[in-house]
């Protein structure tokens, strides 16, 4: 079955780069690029005194003018803009955060050293200046029920209730901005029409043919087919990388925006599940040629495309969502083993046996490919954040693991802390450290109490999470002076009232979400000084430290004791107690804040690579780390123990994880002892204990072999 696909695989494969982050192949959409970058140039020069939004307006006239349309013969979808998607370097949409790089200065020196350490020095990662300026949801509601069009005529009846200059600026670049869509998919027809000369293949002639006919009415006018619905949510991603600089990372949730017109094409003659099928085939291959999925994972080449197709959840009314939308798009990804798009699985506690069956198959076989987001947390996590039921029921699952309202918001969440960096930079002292992030950590090698050193060492943490909160606060208010997307403002609920961009707090929700990385280091290292020097007394403080600093050499007695000490995951009482101190206090300091678009901050336990990376770089713990040992993943357990799978859940479970806004666990699970009754089970016990978001993966030893 995948050998009627290789055609298409060839053809983007020679069009995309090697690795995520490098440009396309095409030489032609690079120039253009820079054509279009010096036009913008010459812009700024001749106006200096232009402010973003002028510049982001004279930006969206540019690239409609010369925009460069990509289209594949072997492909009914038109959305290529040749820049891989908003997440490689290289669109003119990022022309403008490239341009106002001097308006960083306007950050006082001192806050833009201390925001260069926080990262630097591993402490935070924040994905932008003072905001994450790259996770993205496309509003794909705002578009499928009004196509560009009609979010067109809404902001230019807005225009009206502009007061200020900046609620001018706003809604004249968003105005510009729409009026790019008509001109730009009008250029994918014209390709389409040019391509059709010079190919006699009858199935390439019916897809060029089918772009011709169809770019040039949607998704300028909302998509009324299944087939232009599926390329809707492809085109937005595009789009707004073009024209806003926006990495979009998500490719929509077909199973329950499209089902209706699928049905309607269905019933209408128009298609057939057999032609419904390899639509979704082609659909979903696009996004697993973007780089080389096969090429060896090191340093710097990620496997990382941010590419996430939601399945599953329910629609506004709570109803469940599976249907053959659902199934065809699993057995697609199964048949034509793919790695991306990454599925991202909505379910809950009373989600459909075949469903879940489906899914747990698929791991069971060893495709670590799904994410199962569970509605049982999700949806809660949302309402008691603002959202509208409704809108929170039809959450769109985005980047790595967190789900989002569509169409309302847009939610900031790659900020990163990490709890295990400042337990080491309290029992390391580095007083350049300290001077570099503005910050003195107090040390604990005097602590009389066990109590005492916890205090201690939460006020560390709780003391530089403030310090830092406070600066992106301050200082990503900025962010929209240095590059405002409008056009992608003005299709989010709520922008258009408030004539105000995302980056300034237009939309409806404008949540903050930080992450609680390597919460599992920080407890069984707390945990081994507790047990160790305080309750058995084999050692003195001092000693222990000592050991642990000298990377425990000639210390494998202390190291032995601290690695079968109480720890996170065991289901212990103390352990328990310790996590919910921890989480519970942040929680209860972080809740007060409020964030730059003048919404909450929220707390999320989630961790991508930097497990890997950060670790290699962190010194040893108390936990038993050696140095540049592995770090924990979100909430699981360190890579230093292994405990029953029921016995994690449970432990896992005892933390309110009403305080989460998401978090991820991960377990890995020997084939020998699991089956997909078994995965089914788990899934649902782990939804039926409040927990977020549950990655497994099973393999056998000789699979990995």
């Amino acid at each position: 079955m995948t050998k009627n696909y290789d055609n298409l695989r060839q053809e983007l494969r020679a069009f995309h780069p090697e690795e995520c982050h490098e440009l396309c192949r095409d030489p032609e959409k690079i120039a253009n690029r820079d054509r279009m970058a010096a036009i913008l140039n010459d812009f700024a020069d001749q106006h200096p005194g232009a402010n973003a939004a002028v510049l982001r307006k004279k930006l969206y006239h540019v690239a409609a003018e010369h925009f460069y349309p990509v289209v594949f013969k072997n492909s009914p979808f038109y959305f290529e803009t040749g820049i891989n998607g908003g997440w490689a370097p290289g669109g003119i949409g990022r022309w403008l955060a490239e341009h106002n790089d001097k308006i960083k200065l306007e950050v006082p020196e001192d806050a833009r050293r201390r925001f260069s350490a926080m990262n630097r020095n591993r402490f935070a990662l924040c994905c932008g200046f003072f905001v994450d300026s790259i996770h993205h949801l496309p509003p794909f509601t705002a578009v499928l029920q009004k196509g560009f069009k009609g979010l067109y005529e809404d902001a230019k009846a807005a225009a009206s209730k502009a007061r200020t200059d900046d609620e001018r600026d706003f809604i004249a670049a968003a105005i510009a901005g729409f009026e790019a869509i008509p001109v730009i998919c009008e250029r994918f027809a014209r390709r389409a029409e040019e391509l059709l000369a010079s190919t006699d293949d009858p199935q390439q002639r019916r897809f060029l043919t089918m772009i011709a006919t169809h770019a040039r009415r949607s998704p300028w006018l909302p998509p009324t087919t299944f087939y232009e619905g599926l390329n809707m949510f492809w085109f937005c991603r595009e789009v707004f990388a073009e024209l806003d600089g926006l990495s979009c990372f998500s490719i929509g949730h077909p199973d329950d925006m499209l089902y209706e017109l699928y049905q309607q094409d269905l019933a209408a003659g128009r298609l057939t599940r057999e032609d419904a099928y390899d639509l979704i085939c082609r659909f979903l291959i696009h996004a697993d040629c973007h780089e080389n999925s096969f090429s060896p994972v090191v340093k710097g080449n990620d496997h990382e495309m941010e590419i996430p197709l939601t399945l599953g959840g329910c629609d506004s009314q709570g109803r469940e969502i599976f249907n053959d939308i659902t199934r065809m798009c699993l057995q697609a990804h199964r048949e034509l083993d793919l790695v991306f798009p990454k599925l991202h699985c909505r379910y809950s506690a009373k989600s459909s046996s075949e469903y879940l069956q489906l899914i747990a198959k698929d791991i069971y076989a060893g495709r670590g490919v799904i994410s199962g987001f569970n509605d049982d947390a999700f949806i809660p996590a949302l309402t008691r954040g603002g959202v509208s039921l409704a809108d929170a029921r039809r959450f769109v699952c985005t980047g790595c693991w967190d789900g989002n309202a569509d169409s309302a918001g847009d939610t900031d969440t790659a900020n990163y802390f990490s709890l295990a960096r400042v337990l080491e930079a309290t029992i390391y002292h580095d007083p350049e450290v300290e001077q570099a992030i503005d910050f003195h950590f107090q040390p604990i090698d005097d602590a009389q109490s066990f109590t005492q050193l916890r205090d201690t060492v939460y006020g560390n943490v709780i003391g530089l999470m403030k310090k830092m909160l406070a600066d992106y606060t301050e200082y990503g208010k900025l962010y929209v002076k240095i590059a405002p997307a409008p056009f992608f403002s003005a299709c989010q609920d709520g922008c258009l009232d408030t004539l105000k961009d995302i980056y300034a707090g237009g939309a409806r929700y404008n949540f903050r979400v930080v992450t609680l990385a390597f919460f599992a280091n920080l407890l069984d290292s707390l945990l081994a000084i507790k047990k160790i020097c305080f309750d058995d007394h084999a050692c003195t403080l001092p000693q222990f430290l000592a050991a642990v600093r000298s990377n425990w050499q000639d210390a494998d007695d202390l190291r032995q004791q601290a690695l079968h000490a109480p720890h996170w995951g065991d289901d212990s009482a103390d352990t328990t107690a310790l996590a919910r101190f921890f989480h519970d206090s942040i929680f209860a300091e972080v809740s007060k804040l409020k964030n730059n678009r003048g919404g909450s901050y929220q707390l999320a336990s989630w961790i991508y690579r930097e497990f890997r990376f950060w670790g290699e770089k962190t010194r040893a713990l108390p936990d038993g780390r050696r140095d540049g040992d592995y770090l924990a993943q979100g909430l699981n357990p360190s890579f230093l123990h292994a405990d029953t799978l029921t016995t994690m859940i449970n432990a896992i479970s005892r933390l309110d994880h009403s305080h989460f806004f998401a978090s991820n666990t991960n377990f890995v699970i020997g084939r020998q002892h699991a089956s997909p009754d078994i995965i089914e089970a788990l899934f649902r016990s782990f939804a039926q204990r409040g927990m977020h978001l549950l990655q497994l993966n099973c393999f056998n030893r000789e699979d990995l072999l």
